[in-house]
Parts: structure tokens; sequence; C-alpha cells
């Protein structure tokens, strides 16, 4: 489990969360994912891209965003959805891909 942590950012195309590396790896998930974050308390849940901060000191796109270990970093229209208090713990699990594109694959194998 993760505690979330509310970004004040309000992202209009998607819902994203971010991510130390570390973590990512131990999740064995990978850098715009689509993951799936659960409120335990409610069953609430969320799909979101998945954004990484890399932990190893190196420059990256999210360098003014700070987590901990252990901690998930949600934008405001992801976090109103979960309906969760700051510093909650959330459960993250990989999120299955939309049918459309599954249908699309199989389509154009024939």
């Amino acid at each position: 489990m993760f505690k979330v942590k509310r970004f004040e950012i309000d992202v209009a195309y998607e819902y994203l969360a971010m991510i130390l590396e570390s973590d990512m790896i131990e999740l064995r998930l990978s850098p715009k994912d689509r993951i799936k974050i659960v409120n335990p308390e409610t069953g609430k849940f969320v799909i979101c891209v998945l954004e990484v901060i890399n932990f190893n000191g190196n420059k990256g796109t999210y360098d003014d965003i700070k987590l901990k270990k252990g901690e998930l970093g949600i934008y405001e229209k992801a976090f109103d959805k979960l309906e969760i208090a700051e510093g909650k713990k959330v459960d993250i699990l990989p999120a299955e891909k939309p049918i459309s594109l599954e249908h699309l694959k199989r389509k154009s194998k024939g």
C-alpha cells in the first residue's frame, strides 16, 4: 500500500499519478503504464497513467516534485474521484488495457 499525496494541479487531458522510480521497479511497472488506484476504505478506484520521478538524482521532467519512498502523488482530478484524505493508504494494481485497444489488435491480425 502507498500513502497518497495530493498535487494541487488540475491536469485536463487524463488522470495522472506520480511514483518514485525505485517503487515503480518493485511493482514491476513501467513509465506510462495504466494503473488502478483503489481506496480500500470505500472501494472507489481510478485508472491513471503512471509518471515516474527518477530517484537516482538524474535530471528529469518532474524534478520539482518531491515524493518519499512509499508515496504516490495524485493530481487533483484523480484525487477527488477517489474521495480520500491525503496521507491515507491506497492499493496500486496494473490496469487492464482498454477493450477497444484489444479489439483493434485482434481486428488488425485478421
